[in-house]
């Protein structure tokens, strides 16, 4: 994309990381390019100039809400950290980059956020991989309960062949970015998931079970954070080790489609305390 005189670019800025300007003058050309923009409030000793590798152009991508990145134009750090910081003020904490889900800590509690897990809860392949509210009709936002919905789906598809294939969830971050708060979101989805497959084997049984396994869960993570959590610049409580949490899955064949489905039978936590 040519940039000319009025032109709008990315600059970088000492307060904001990153800003939109209009360019004022341009001298050279191509790559030994420079660019002067107006004067600001953050920069109010009179104009300035980039040069070619400090700036990038603005795209009309750039300045819309979107749900995942990959459907920028011109992908840069600039509008990436924009657009999360634009959803962040409308408590759209989660985004997709690919498959990849990326969450902010929002340091509140945003009603209904996780009230209704059902809604994300899609096994069969074979209706299509994008989420939509039955109510509404409209995919759904993304959520960290459709990366946890994407595991168990992904290891039900192995189940034509009467096997099931391993999965992983990776959650990982800074001190205070949530990372043991998503992945309790993960587990109880999982757990809370476990009822509704459940179902297709008629196991009056689990709903208990699943409640069981709750319990075990928040009893076990308040020994572990008794043991393992430290004050940090970022987080008064935040963990100081890393967590390997399996859950162990039998095969169960329904009464209703005579196909196998995995059944939650355990759960197992392993931390390891880190030497800082």
């Amino acid at each position: 994309m040519e940039i000319v005189e009025g032109s709008q670019i990315w600059i970088p800025d000492d307060v904001e990381v990153w800003k939109i300007a209009t360019v004022t003058s341009v001298q050279g050309e191509g790559i030994s390019a420079t660019y002067t923009v107006d004067a600001t409030p953050a920069n109010a000793k009179g104009p300035k100039s980039f040069t070619h590798a400090q700036i990038i152009a603005v795209d009309a991508s750039h300045l819309v809400d979107m749900d995942n990145m990959c459907m920028m134009n011109n992908m840069h750090e600039a509008p990436l950290l924009d657009l999360l910081r634009r959803r962040f003020l409308e408590k759209n904490i989660y985004t997709f980059t690919s498959n990849i889900l990326i969450s902010l800590n929002p340091f509140e509690v945003i009603p209904n956020l996780y009230d209704d897990p059902n809604r994300y809860y899609l096994i069969d392949s074979s209706i299509g991989e994008t989420y939509i509210d039955n109510e509404t009709g409209e995919e759904l936002p993304p959520h960290v309960y459709q990366i946890a919905n994407n595991a168990l789906r992904a290891l039900c598809d192995g189940r034509q062949g009467g096997d099931f294939n391993d999965q992983s969830v990776i959650i990982s971050g800074e001190s205070g970015a949530g990372k043991t708060e998503n992945s309790k979101y993960v587990l109880g989805y999982l757990i809370e998931a476990n009822n509704l497959l459940s179902s297709s084997t008629a196991n009056t049984e689990e709903s208990s079970f699943a409640e069981y396994l709750k319990e075990v869960l928040i009893q076990s993570s308040v020994v572990l954070e008794a043991f393992g959590n430290a004050k940090t610049l970022r987080n008064d409580n935040s963990s100081r080790f890393g967590k390997y949490i399996k859950l162990l899955y039998e095969k169960e064949v329904s009464s209703v489609d005579h196909r196998p489905y995995p059944r939650l039978v355990c759960i197992s936590p392993l931390s390891m305390i880190e030497a800082s």
